[in-house]
């Protein structure tokens, strides 16, 4: 008893104590439930997020050492916001921090359908500026509508169709020089064949109608395959004297027009007037001018250029004694330029050129000047008869002549097609390319003195084309030249002709930038051929584009032109077009300079585009 006894009054001493313990001041004893008078301060930071503008987004409030574990989200139509922090960087914050938003705009992918064929398509940023494409003009009431759109990530797809309505009824206008002139039909309709009026003109001969100036295609008829508003030019022969020529009094007059070798010494010759005895023989001393610059033209060292047949007044004024004036009558013509007189000149005598089909039909009668040219007219077809040229040349008529198609077993899919033609100076004739355009042909010291002796007019005649817009620039680059280079829309809109379009493109482009000279490189002779390609397929889609390669010339080297040859090979090949091999024609016999051939250069030229057409 006396041990519990002893064990029972130890613990009430035990509990006693503990009841002291807890029953002390706070000051004596801090408890773990009691921190208000001595709390422990945890230490915050700032994460905040602004936008370009410095406008405050959002705020995070964060204790030290905690991460942002989320941007916040800000769009704005057609952006979205990206910052200058990673979430690396906001990892155990330490200190305040300002994240800055970089604004970003939305990829588009944007497709434009005519019709289900994919008309434009455009890659760029989803709130740029873009031009769409023309449609063309026989298209009314246009309207892109959306048809789908699709985010993915932070790129637009969206897809338009076209809702319109096809024109069906077009305007006529009739040209005569740079006047419109009142005739019916003034309207046609889609799909309906219509004759064209003849316009009577006192004194001249109606050859047709021309949707160019410049072209060598005539139009008798609007064909069922013509759309937009159409614009025709008139064409006429002279067959009465409308302005006699006269040769004003003069001080002198030449005695002739001699054929004199040119000082390069390489064989070629320049016609010059031949001076009277007793005045000063100095070319450089007197004003040279021709009274009509269409027929010739004159050089300040008196080179005369042949440019077509017929008659004008050659002019020399004294620089240094203006009394002096010395003049001729000069005639020009295929076989070169002459002196000639007054009567002569006004007296204008025409011939018949008949054209014939093989059974000898008549095809199409023409009244051509004395040493003029015809229009060949579409060659009639024949089952398993391939068109091989007329038996007569078209120009330099001096006789009443009939002309007749002749054929041979095949097939001739270019008789009757339309072409036009991109090319340089070797291709260019004056008169035949668009106004501005810089020419080399006809040149003093050539023999070309027809627009027929080109080389694309003697391919054409042959295989039975026509000339329809020959965009032809002296000097001109595929790679370079600005406004000049073939690669400028703008030079290739001229292809087009009162909204009509050739069947077939001849591209003869490349040897001023092979020229070793010219800094054009292959790398951008390749990029920019493409470009011209693809420019061309959008401007002209039913045109079947034929390429050229480059002749042996003295313009470049063999290597440069081995380069470029297969570079124009490889483009034609990954586009499937058809190649003129024109590196099987040697220029070099038949140059009058580094670059430019004679009449029988052009001849070489136009074999192998004939034959390879036809082949």
């Amino acid at each position: 008893m006396v041990k519990l006894f002893k064990k029972a009054f130890r613990m009430l001493i035990v509990l006693g104590c503990l009841f002291m313990f807890t029953s002390c001041g706070d000051e004596q004893v801090d408890t773990p439930d009691d921190k208000d008078d001595n709390p422990v301060v945890e230490e915050k930071v700032n994460v905040e997020f602004y936008d370009i503008d410095d406008n405050l987004l959002k705020k995070y409030e964060l204790k030290k050492g905690e991460s942002v574990t989320e941007f916040p989200v800000c769009e704005e139509e057609g952006y979205y916001y990206s910052w200058d922090k990673t979430f690396e960087e906001l990892t155990n914050i330490q200190n305040d921090i300002k994240v800055v938003g970089i604004k970003l705009e939305y990829y588009l992918n944007a497709k434009y359908y005519v019709d289900g064929e994919l008309f434009f398509e455009k890659n760029t940023g989803y709130l740029s500026e873009y031009t769409i494409p023309e449609l063309p003009n026989d298209y009314e009431n246009c309207v892109w509508n959306e048809t789908s759109r699709t985010l993915v990530e932070d790129k637009y797809f969206i897809e338009y169709t076209l809702s319109y309505t096809l024109k069906s009824k077009y305007t006529i206008t009739y040209m005569n020089g740079n006047e419109a002139v009142s005739l019916s039909p003034s309207t046609y309709e889609v799909g309906n064949v219509l004759e064209l009026p003849t316009l009577e003109k006192e004194g001249y001969y109606f050859v047709g109608w021309f949707l160019s100036k410049i072209s060598l295609h005539k139009c008798d008829e609007i064909t069922e395959d013509m759309r937009g508003d159409l614009v025709f030019y008139a064409r006429f022969t002279e067959i009465e004297k409308q302005k006699p020529l006269e040769l004003p009094e003069a001080t002198y007059n030449f005695v002739a027009i001699n054929k004199n070798p040119h000082g390069s010494g390489n064989g070629t010759f320049v016609y010059q007037p031949q001076f009277p005895e007793g005045v000063d023989t100095r070319v450089t001393s007197y004003e040279w001018s021709t009274s009509n610059s269409y027929i010739a033209t004159v050089s300040a060292y008196s080179s005369i250029t042949a440019k077509k047949a017929g008659y004008c007044v050659l002019t020399a004024k004294s620089i240094f004694d203006k009394t002096i004036t010395i003049n001729c009558v000069i005639r020009v013509g295929v076989d070169g330029v002459s002196i000639a007189t007054v009567e002569e000149a006004n007296t204008i005598t025409t011939y018949e050129v008949t054209f014939v089909g093989k059974d000898n039909e008549v095809i199409e009668k023409q009244t051509i000047q004395k040493g003029g040219f015809a229009i060949a007219p579409i060659p009639p077809k024949y089952d398993g008869l391939a068109f091989n040229g007329w038996d007569h040349e078209l120009y330099n008529i001096n006789a009443n002549t009939t002309i007749k198609a002749t054929y041979k077993t095949g097939t001739n899919n270019y008789a009757g097609k339309k072409f036009s033609l991109i090319g340089d100076s070797i291709s260019t004739y004056q008169d035949y390319v668009p106004t501005g355009y810089a020419t080399f042909y006809p040149y003093p010291t050539a023999d070309v003195n027809d627009v027929n002796q080109t080389w694309w007019m003697q391919a054409f005649n042959k295989i039975g084309g026509s000339m329809f817009i020959n965009n032809s620039y002296s000097g001109s680059c595929v790679a370079a030249g600005g406004s000049s280079c073939s690669n400028n829309i703008n030079r290739l809109k001229e292809l087009v002709a009162s909204n009509q379009y050739a069947d077939v493109i001849i591209i003869f482009m490349g040897s001023n930038d092979c020229n070793d000279r010219s800094g054009v490189t292959t790398s951008n002779f390749d990029k920019q051929y493409r470009e011209m390609l693809d420019k061309l397929n959008d401007l002209c889609p039913n045109a079947e584009l034929i390429l050229c390669t480059l002749p042996n010339s003295n313009l470049y080297s063999d290597a440069r032109q081995v380069e470029f040859n297969g570079l124009i090979t490889k483009i034609a090949e990954d586009y499937q077009l058809k190649v003129i091999s024109l590196d099987k024609v040697d220029l070099t016999p038949h140059l009058i300079d580094s670059a430019h051939p004679g009449t029988s250069g052009m001849t070489a030229v136009a074999e192998q585009v004939v034959k390879d057409l036809l082949k």
